[in-house]
């Protein structure tokens, strides 16, 4: 299928870079980048990256309680803050 874009200039110039770097047509290239995007960012469609966090314990806190942020700021800052 042929259609007309208007991309703007940053999208251009990193769409030009790419074309160079990768060594394909303009065609290919934004086909590639179109398909990444629109799959959800993970490279070919229907194939999903498993998101994986790691988490590091850090102990109890130190100034008590962090549901109250004004008194955390009053204890860490001090109550005469600007």
């Amino acid at each position: 299928m042929r259609t007309t874009l208007t991309l703007d200039d940053d999208v251009w110039s990193w769409l030009r870079s790419e074309v160079a770097r990768r060594h394909k047509s303009m065609r290919v290239v934004v086909n590639e980048v179109l398909r990444q995007g629109l799959s959800g960012g993970g490279g070919t469609p229907g194939k999903k990256r498993k998101f994986v966090m790691t988490t590091v314990d850090v102990g109890r806190s130190l100034v008590g309680s962090l549901d109250k942020i004004q008194d955390v700021l009053d204890e860490v800052e001090g109550p005469f803050r600007p």
